[in-house]
């Protein structure tokens, strides 16, 4: 198995999982800014794994999806933060997610949406 960088987070005993509760969002861009495209994230004993390289991301959700679709015990803890959405369902919902998304994913409806996302991200 490929070892990945280990974003430690604020805390030594609990991991990220303080900085998960606090801001995702936050603790997502530190973890990817500090430790590369991609990382692992260590909560309490658990390890997660997050890939933001677009090339990873289409082999893990387009090239290989039924290598990385496993229950495991993270599960629930990840659902409880992103909710069942395109990241965590699975088979058929995930299907319908992603057609649904890749609609609103257009260039034309992107570029609309570019100067909300870049007021969202100059307000973080």
């Amino acid at each position: 198995m490929k070892k990945f960088p280990v974003y430690h987070g604020s805390n030594s005993l609990l991991g990220c999982l303080p900085d998960l509760q606090k801001n995702p969002i936050t603790l997502l861009a530190d973890a990817h800014s500090k430790s590369g495209d991609a990382v692992s994230m260590r909560f309490l004993y658990l390890y997660c794994y997050s890939f933001i390289h677009p090339d990873q991301l289409q082999y893990i959700f387009r090239g290989n999806p039924s290598n990385y679709w496993r229950q495991t015990r993270g599960d629930k803890i990840i659902k409880s933060v992103l909710g069942d959405g395109i990241l965590t369902s699975k088979a058929d919902t995930w299907q319908r997610q992603r057609r649904s998304a890749l609609e609103e994913m257009k260039p034309s409806h992107v570029r609309f949406m570019t100067e909300s996302i870049t007021n969202t991200m100059e307000d973080i």
